[in-house]
């Protein structure tokens, strides 16, 4: 009588990659649970950086076929370089779009969407790569890289021609007000200067009623000093009929002053004391602000909470006015300095999402991880590497 098949010939089966899948590369990745937070994700959007001669177009010794205009700014982008939450022998396409492409070095600034993320183990994903039949860009319809709670989002790439194009599904695009290209965190941003009264106005009101609850996230870098007394103001939308404003800002008093307050006197925002660790010089950090209307105002940085506010309550009334970054509308005051993926949902994201968006912007490289590429022309057992082996989550499978 035959044996059953023992465990090591069970995860060769499972991991095999025949020739007949069509890309002749597959690269195995996890993302690391302990970056995670306290909770599983779902539907969560993080960026992978990578610089790889694998990702090259064929013209330029590299696997990648063929190139298509994709996104909001119709970008050259990889057609047949896909990310895939199985192995590439059966991919199952996540959802993904480009910040940027390089045919010539390899380089991709990617957003890719997880349908689960897991914290207490690490959840694989695949990038697979060279195939001549795939000539469309794989990755979704513009915004379906974020969930349904994300309302705008802008990347403001990429670093030499700055675009203010929203790549939610909202299509929330911005004005540009004189903001200029820089070298951002995750890929390029927009650059400020207060002397130049330079700001982006974006094209979503936040005053109405699907933001009675909401979430703001931007990276910001300050050329000022926490105690300069200057105004810095990184965000700011005033209504002029309800006199409701949100803010995020550095006053001219040195207190930091980050969400809603009414002329009434409603005032939900947090407010402390500007500090070299809460307002750092020269270097990118992350605000994340969220609020519950009637409930808790929360500001945290860099995925940790700096301070609440639940004292008095906030009509968020019907508004008029569209949010602005780098300033507040009638306030006479500017950021000076950088702004990065700046993004906003109708939701009061969770501490741990928060944390776990900081960490996958702060270091896409640790975030996520896996750099052995396998070949898959040869139609011969490919085995994944050792991590994916072990403590991995895929498609509900745990090894």
């Amino acid at each position: 009588m035959r044996k059953a098949p023992g465990l090591f010939f069970l995860l060769i089966a499972a991991f095999c990659t025949p020739a007949s899948a069509g890309y002749s590369w597959q690269l195995a990745r996890v993302i690391d649970h302990t970056k995670v937070g306290a909770a599983d994700l779902a539907n969560f959007t993080f960026p992978v950086v990578l610089t790889n001669s694998r990702l090259r177009t064929t013209a330029k010794s590299g696997s990648v076929v063929n190139t298509v205009p994709c996104g909001v700014n119709a970008i050259t982008c990889p057609a047949d370089l896909i990310f895939s939450s199985t192995a590439c022998a059966t991919p199952t396409p996540m959802n993904w779009h480009f910040d940027s492409y390089s045919p010539v070095s390899g380089t991709i600034v990617a957003k890719v969407k997880a349908a689960a993320v897991s914290h207490s183990i690490d959840t694989a994903y695949w990038i697979c790569v060279g195939n001549a039949a795939v000539t469309t860009f794989q990755g979704g319809q513009n915004g379906s890289e974020f969930d349904s709670l994300t309302a705008a989002q802008y990347a403001l790439s990429d670093g030499s021609v700055l675009s203010v194009r929203d790549t939610s599904a909202n299509a929330a695009d911005a004005v540009n007000h004189g903001a200029t290209a820089v070298a951002g965190k995750v890929d390029g941003a927009a650059a400020f200067s207060s002397g130049s009264s330079q700001s982006i106005a974006s094209n979503v009101i936040l005053g109405n009623t699907n933001f009675a609850q909401g979430t703001v996230c931007a990276w910001a870098y300050s050329n000022n000093s926490y105690n300069d007394g200057l105004k810095d103001i990184l965000f700011g939308q005033l209504d002029a009929g309800t006199g409701e404003e949100l803010v995020g800002m550095k006053w001219e008093n040195n207190n930091l002053y980050f969400g809603w307050r009414t002329s009434a006197g409603g005032d939900r925002r947090v407010v402390i004391p500007a500090t070299p660790e809460n307002f750092p010089q020269n270097s990118w950090n992350q605000y994340c602000l969220s609020w519950t209307n009637g409930g808790t105002t929360a500001l945290y940085l860099n995925g940790a909470l700096l301070g609440t506010n639940t004292l008095t309550p906030v009509t968020v009334s019907p508004g008029t006015n569209p949010l602005s970054i780098g300033t507040e509308p009638g306030s006479g005051a500017y950021w000076d300095g950088g702004v990065d993926e700046f993004r906003l949902s109708a939701s009061v994201r969770s501490a741990d999402w928060i944390l776990a968006e900081y960490n996958s912007q702060n270091s896409p490289a640790t975030f996520s991880t896996g750099a052995q590429w396998d070949s898959l022309d040869g139609g011969g057992v490919i085995i994944p590497p050792v991590q994916t082996l072990s403590n991995i989550k895929v498609q509900g499978l745990i090894f």
